[in-house]
């Protein structure tokens, strides 16, 4: 199968989510025989060089366009003055539109798959140039995500500025949902929003978030719910060696670009970890992530180790103890977390951290949405050993059922494969 996948950045180093979701998307589909090229725009921010894409991409045909567009006050307020939201015009390439055309003019390709929201800019380029089947491939619910953020956010003016831009995003997000032949959700939260919205019309576009909890999916209508596909993230458990299980410690590993991170370890920090450390003081927190610096001071606390970023996510993992994920907004699903999960690694998450995992709270991790519970969680896998090894053990059973990446990726070449 020829497969053309469009995304906004080059998935390398694989030290974040959105990164680990879109590489191990790529080598799963080579692997399963699939001829995939991948174009995308090589932003400044996560910029890759050529020979770094040769090394660590040739499994894939990589057309990586630059994009050096940055985040600009300037341009964010004058994007007030236009009609689209700042978070996708930022993405908008004219070359990159250019070099697409020539690429689906000169290829032919069986379908071709748009990677994540922020690809979305180029749906129009895409449908002039191929008239087969185009299908959106989600990380997650981005405005979802986008909202929950505002509600933590205390300076007023940012608020509203966001809560306008969120607004914006949100219709462009279902009209794109919608102007899409199918849809590959990584969440089954996700699937049922995706569901919901490709079964409305525009104009109830205002109503969506509030009845995508209530839809039944047994209602809608069965061509809708055929367009759509679940595709759980493979993590190849079996290759990978397993935690030791440090005793009196902990770790944050996530990129800390993404505002949710931040926030949730701050209030980790902040409501938290006195509570742990006034019951067990011999504790330590190791940090870690993607953009981390070592001398940020909102991150001198006591008994805390900053590793600023991380080359091997799997070896912090492994040495390191307890993992936490303490999120307040997000979508899809947290790809840090199944990847500890995968190393038998007992974790600590927030409900909204582990969104998107048919888990069962003191299973395959502990869930606890507030400052005591979540502390009385720590203390009870760090003090209660045998607890804490089977959560590890039932989370490693978990991700090798529901996250095989051979079974699950010859199901979505199925699926791409079907016509409507």
């Amino acid at each position: 199968m020829n497969i053309l996948i469009v995304g906004n950045r080059v998935p390398w180093p694989v030290r974040d989510g959105g990164a680990m979701a879109t590489y191990q998307l790529l080598k799963s589909l080579n692997f399963e025989g699939c001829n995939v090229t991948y174009f995308t725009l090589n932003t400044k921010k996560h910029w890759v060089s050529q020979k770094e894409i040769q090394e660590n991409l040739p499994f894939v045909n990589v057309v990586a366009v630059p994009h050096l567009v940055t985040i600009s006050a300037i341009d964010a307020f004058k994007n007030l003055l236009t009609s689209q939201s700042y978070f996708l015009s930022r993405y908008h390439n004219q070359k990159a539109k250019e070099q697409l055309e020539i690429l689906l003019k000169n290829n032919e390709f069986d379908t071709v798959i748009i990677e994540g929201l922020y690809s979305s800019v180029f749906l129009s380029t895409i449908r002039q140039y191929f008239n087969k089947s185009v299908v959106y491939r989600a990380h997650n619910l981005e405005h979802q995500i986008w909202s929950r953020l505002i509600k933590t956010e205390s300076n007023v003016l940012k608020k509203w500025y966001l809560s306008f831009q969120v607004n914006r995003l949100k219709n462009e997000e279902v009209q794109f949902i919608q102007n899409v032949d199918k849809c590959v959700s990584i969440s089954p939260e996700d699937q049922k929003a995706f569901i919901y919205i490709q079964s409305q019309t525009n104009s109830n576009i205002s109503q969506t978030n509030n009845n995508i909890s209530q839809t039944n999916n047994s209602k809608l209508d069965a061509l809708t719910v055929k367009r759509n596909f679940l595709y759980l993230p493979g993590m190849d458990p079996g290759l990978m060696e397993k935690s030791k299980l440090q005793p009196d410690s902990l770790f944050h590993l996530a990129s800390m670009e993404w505002d949710a991170n931040v926030a949730g370890l701050e209030w980790f920090l902040s409501k938290v970890w006195p509570l742990v450390l006034s019951k067990q003081p011999e504790m330590s927190i190791h940090i870690g992530g993607k953009s981390l610096k070592k001398s940020d001071k909102r991150y001198f606390h006591s008994r805390l180790i900053n590793h600023g970023e991380v080359d091997d996510a799997a070896e912090f993992m492994k040495h390191h103890g307890i993992g936490i994920v303490p999120l307040w907004a997000g979508s899809g699903m947290r790809m840090k977390l199944l990847q500890a999960m995968s190393l038998g690694v007992p974790c600590v998450s927030t409900s909204i951290g582990a969104q998107g995992l048919n888990v069962e709270n003191g299973r395959e991790l502990l869930i606890a949405d507030n400052p005591a519970e979540f502390a009385e969680a720590l203390l009870k896998l760090n003090t209660d050993r045998k607890f804490a090894i089977e959560i590890g053990k039932n989370a490693l059973n978990y991700v090798i059922q529901h996250h095989n990446s051979v079974q699950n990726t010859r199901a979505l070449i199925q699926f791409l494969k079907t016509n409507d």
